[in-house]
């Protein structure tokens, strides 16, 4: 049976990290099990979407501000899992 299915990311959309990554991995995994997958999220993003799936972009809200993540740089591999793996006591005075 095949589905009809949104998904909503509360995300600029591509960024090339994090919860943005797996939104368009899980997409794709639906999409090449035969579901018709659309992916809605927010008014932008950074770069051009090269996934091949329909998007769907909210509209902007007047007066609201971007988030950062459009405008940091994307952490590298080593740095996310330095951080996940830090002691919770590190960096205390």
């Amino acid at each position: 049976m095949s589905l009809r299915i949104a998904m909503v990311g509360a995300c600029p959309y591509p960024v090339p990290q994090g919860s943005q990554v797996f939104l368009r991995d899980t997409a794709r995994g639906l999409r090449a099990r035969g579901h018709d997958v659309h992916l809605v999220v927010y008014g932008y993003g950074v770069g051009e979407d090269t996934s091949g799936l329909p998007l769907h972009r909210c509209a902007r809200i007047p007066g609201a501000r971007k988030t950062a993540a459009d405008r940091l740089p994307v952490a590298t591999f080593s740095r996310a899992c330095g951080e996940l793996f830090q002691p919770a006591d590190a960096g205390r005075a």
